[in-house]
């Protein structure tokens, strides 16, 4: 099997499943509350669930927060997405 350019740099994702299920694996490796808010309405391009997934690391009620997000379509998702998981 020839791995694309993606998996190579073990970055971008190929697909939007792919790119949720890293998120969502990292959140868990670095110990983050994690919810997840499916879009119930909605399909994406192969069928798959979309869902707003939100991680949050240190307190809940912190006086200063980071706020970081990625889309769920065209490329912007997918650059998005490799800079959290990195």
């Amino acid at each position: 099997m020839r791995l694309t350019k993606n998996q190579q740099l073990g970055l971008f994702a190929d697909t939007y499943a792919q790119a949720r299920e890293m998120f969502l694996m990292q959140s868990k490796v670095i110990g983050a509350e994690t919810a997840s808010y499916p879009l119930e309405a909605e399909r994406g391009l192969h069928g798959e669930q979309l869902a707003l997934d939100a991680s949050r690391i240190g307190p809940q009620h912190a006086d200063v927060v980071i706020l970081s997000m990625s889309g769920t379509h065209g490329g912007e998702g997918y650059c998005g997405a490799a800079l959290q998981n990195y």
